[in-house]
Order: structure tokens, then C-alpha cells, then sequence
């Protein structure tokens, strides 16, 4: 059972630049609802139970009947923990399809990519060179690899409590980052009185 969370959405829009000579328009993440910590325990199942919505399916289906098609970031806030966290970026589709958005990775992240990439290069050129002075230097190369790699994890280690994404809010539809079906979900309420309530 999860504590209730409040969501904040905000929607991509295109709006006027302001003394600009090149570009005429810019995006912009406006407001245009958000669930509370009482409502989410009655749009969650995993709160309490009483909830209709189990999956990101479902969810971004919630998102379509009360926003619209477009683009939306939904933000997170949970009683006790300091700040807040992404927790969906979607796009919304009006033929019946949505997809979720993957964040663009760190900086740290990237490094550690191409230090995995560069160690399993170096173990094949080391498999196939030839001489000893060569083998000796592809061996240096590989511990200094090796050396970066252990850094890159402790500091993966030092940043890994931050929370990110839906879990355990909702299930993700797999695989997460591809175009899905929307999924109907057991309305308990009318949509009408949640949106006098707290969305707008």
C-alpha cells in the first residue's frame, strides 16, 4: 500500500516569443490541472484499494477525457519526501494511442555508456593482437577502463535515491517507451465532479 501523492499536469503549447528577431515562437509547459493527496486515493488503486486506475494505460486514458490529445509532464509531490520528481512525460494521440516519453540521460550516465563500450572493445582487440608489447598495452588501456567503470558505479551509487517515473503508482504497458493502446478503466465517480473538485 502507497502513501497518496499529488500530480501537477502541465501541457506543451506554443506561445509568442517576446522580442525575438529569429524565432517567432517558443514551447511552453502551462498548468491545466492536478490531482490532490485526498483525490489521489480515489484515482490510485494501490493507495488504499478503492482507485480505478492500476496501469499508465489507464492513466494516460484519464489524461485524454479531461485534458485533450498533446503533450503533457506530470509532476509528483508525496507527503514526508523533499521536493518533487517526474513522474510521466506522455503524449496523448487522438487515434487511440499514447506514448511515453524517455528522459535524456546524464552526463554520468553517458560516460558510463561508452566506458562499458570502450572495456568490451579492448577484450576483443586483446583476443586478437599479436604481440607482447602490443597485448601489454591494450592491458593498461583495459585496468584504466576498469578504473573509470568502478568510478562511474560509486557514483551512480551516490545519486541512485532519487526517486523517478510511476512506480509503484501504476504498472507499466510493456515495453514502456513504445506507442500503446489506451485501456478503459471502472469509472466509481463522475469525471464532472473531480473536475469542479480539485482539477482545475
Amino acid at each position: 500500500m502507497a502513501r497518496p501523492i499529488k500530480l501537477r499536469f502541465q501541457r506543451k503549447t506554443r506561445v509568442p516569443t517576446k522580442n525575438a528577431i529569429v524565432h517567432q515562437f517558443r514551447s511552453d509547459w502551462r498548468f491545466v490541472g492536478m490531482i490532490d493527496y485526498p483525490l489521489s486515493i480515489k484515482v490510485f488503486k494501490i493507495i488504499d484499494g478503492t482507485g480505478v486506475i492500476e496501469t499508465d494505460a489507464q492513466f494516460a486514458k484519464l489524461i485524454l477525457v479531461s485534458f485533450g490529445p498533446g503533450e503533457y509532464i506530470v509532476k509528483a509531490w508525496k507527503k514526508g519526501h523533499e521536493g518533487f520528481w517526474l513522474f510521466m512525460h506522455i503524449i496523448c494521440f487522438t487515434n487511440g494511442f499514447f506514448k511515453r516519453i524517455e528522459r535524456n540521460i546524464s552526463v554520468d550516465e553517458k560516460e558510463a555508456r561508452v566506458s562499458v563500450l570502450d572495456y568490451k572493445r579492448l577484450k576483443s582487440q586483446l583476443g586478437s593482437a599479436e604481440s607482447p608489447n602490443e597485448k601489454e598495452s591494450i592491458r593498461q588501456e583495459i585496468d584504466s577502463t576498469e578504473e573509470m567503470m568502478s568510478l562511474n558505479k560509486e557514483i551512480a551509487e551516490l545519486t541512485k535515491g532519487k526517486k523517478r517515473g510511476p512506480y509503484p503508482y501504476l504498472k507499466s504497458i510493456q515495453p514502456v517507451y513504445k506507442e500503446h493502446e489506451y485501456q478503459e478503466y471502472q469509472r466509481e465517480y463522475k469525471e464532472e465532479e473531480i473536475a469542479q473538485q480539485t482539477w482545475w
